[in-house]
């Protein structure tokens, strides 16, 4: 049940106000207090007056959930994960079927929904006189076994990391100062184990690493060492490894790497140092002639622009858009006392003295929201929460419902 309640918070955002949506297309209008969660597969969970219901971009309901009945996940390839009121965790489909449920059987828990895959991963706790053992293995957003349970350690313990794979393990401890990593195929089937043992004579230092997430074929496979009292942080031996789903691993970026300094990986990017490089450890856009501040893991491309937070040489703050070739998009604003963030489809939100503003990558106004909160655009739909009114908006400012 830990997994589920991850999946809650990862993959939705959720906001409390009154609602107003349609059912079968006439507008009604609810007095309750309700959340509203991101668009997923074409639908969004609401809930009002207690109820539960998914409701599409026109805010037209779909089905609707028992009392005490909650999503646990939102919709990927037409299924979703339904917390009972027992608090058995169903995947239904969006007309409401159960397609697959630990009553049957076969399984004791829906661990996750691999949503990049449409696929669902099932534990079940095994106890014979030979031994006792967690086993897990993957079901199809029809129900159908594709893993049938086993006892890889990759499929029972480990974190999805996205595109059909799945990675589990961590530090091996040891005269070895080995890090081991578990790797699992979903797609072909293949397992095998991963160590990386970065070059180190110091015997007082511990090797760590983590893998972070898959995008078009490739994830970063992160090593470094830190000492056992961690006054030397992240600053010993780091090493980055492209790692593509088959688990075959090349070394993009060491010596001496602070972490801090590498971006999440997307659009087929990422942020090292004073650059975006590609998974081939190519610098292709230069970004020397910017200073920054330590922290940069939020450079990330979502679309075609990223937005950058710099400095001058009094440390003083600013920030700009870039597009995949480099080019700014309007210069430097100060950024003391803004909030800026990236909600996608070229767009961003700019937070200045209690009043919220939606701008697009030339830095032009398209709606002022005043005193609200917006979420990145999931589907090109954002949800806004403005005093007690709860709504949502696609990409032109258009409130849809």
């Amino acid at each position: 049940m830990k997994k589920l309640m991850m999946i809650i918070l990862s993959l939705t955002l959720i906001l409390t106000s009154v609602a107003c949506f349609n059912i079968g297309g006439n507008r009604t209008n609810y007095k309750a207090i309700a959340e509203g969660r991101s668009f997923s597969d074409g639908v969004a969970w609401v809930r009002s007056e207690g109820i539960w219901h998914c409701v599409d971009k026109t805010g037209k309901i779909v089905l609707s959930l028992q009392q005490d009945e909650t999503p646990s996940s939102d919709f990927f390839h037409g299924v979703a994960l339904v917390n009972r009121a027992d608090q058995t965790a169903e995947l239904i489909n969006k007309n409401g079927v159960v397609i697959s449920s630990p009553k049957s059987g076969e399984y004791d828990e829906i661990v996750d929904i691999l949503h990049d895959i449409g696929m669902i991963r099932v534990s079940k706790r095994i106890v014979t006189i030979q031994v006792t053992e967690t086993q897990a293995g993957i079901i199809d957003n029809q129900g159908s076994w594709q893993v049938r349970l086993t006892n890889d350690a990759a499929l029972v313990n480990g974190d999805y990391i996205g595109e059909g794979v799945i990675v589990s393990g961590g530090d091996r401890i040891s005269a070895h100062r080995q890090v081991d990593w578990f790797f699992y195929n979903i797609i072909d089937g293949n397992s095998l184990a991963i160590s990386k043992q970065p070059n180190s004579s110091e015997n007082n230092y511990r090797i760590t690493g983590t893998i972070s997430n898959f995008h078009n074929g490739f994830g970063l496979f992160t090593t470094y060492e830190y000492d056992d009292g961690g006054t030397r942080g992240f600053d010993i031996n780091g090493q980055v490894y492209s790692m593509n789903n088959r688990g075959q691993t090349r070394l993009l970026f060491s010596d001496n790497l602070r972490i801090y300094a590498l971006s999440r990986y997307t659009e087929g990017l990422l942020f090292f140092q004073n650059g975006f490089y590609d998974i081939e450890g190519n610098n292709v856009i230069d970004l020397s002639r910017y200073s920054f501040f330590r922290n940069v893991s939020d450079f990330y491309f979502l679309g075609e622009y990223c937005l950058i937070i710099i400095r001058n040489p009094q440390n003083t703050s600013f920030y700009t858009i870039i597009d995949k070739t480099g080019k700014q998009m309007f210069e430097p604003r100060l950024s003391e006392g803004v909030t800026i963030s990236n909600i996608g489809h070229g767009l961003f939100s700019i937070r200045q003295n209690n009043n919220t503003s939606i701008i697009n990558s030339s830095h032009e106004v398209i709606l002022e929201l005043g005193n609200a909160d917006i979420s990145n655009f999931n589907e090109g739909v954002a949800l806004v929460r403005s005093g007690g009114e709860i709504y949502y908006i696609d990409t032109t400012g258009k409130r849809l419902f």
